[in-house]
Parts: structure tokens; sequence; C-alpha cells
């Protein structure tokens, strides 16, 4: 069971705020995800990855947040 959720933020936004956001605008998703671990008796692992897309002044930062069960 995995799952990807992202966000996107423009400039000025706190990183920290921005996986706050990620996460709050798809609790409902995450809650499921983190229950079905539970299902299976193993447990969940949150990952925050962070990359930059966008060209010269124009960057946009993106925050991927996965939930993976772990085996």
């Amino acid at each position: 069971v995995e799952s990807s959720l992202s966000s996107i933020a423009t400039d000025g936004t706190k990183f920290h705020q921005l996986i706050d956001l990620t996460l709050e605008h798809h609790k409902e998703e995450r809650n499921q995800l983190i229950k079905r671990c539970e299902e299976l008796k193993t447990k969940a692992r949150l990952v925050v990855n962070s990359f930059v897309v966008g060209k010269l002044k124009n960057w946009d930062n993106t925050i991927e947040v996965s939930v993976t069960c772990e085996s």
C-alpha cells in the first residue's frame, strides 16, 4: 500500500509550513492509509521529499509526502 500526496507552493512559503499544508490537505487520505497499515499489522512510514521545479526566477517548491506500510 503506497500513495503519493503532493502539493505545490510558490516562493515565500516556509518549508515546514508547506509540509504541514500538504499533510493537512490530504489528511483524510493519509488517515485511511495509516489505518490500512494497522489492519496489516505493520507500521506506517511517512516520507517527505522536496524538489524544486521551474525556470530562472519562477521557482516552485514541491513537497511530496508518501505513506508506506513497512513489511
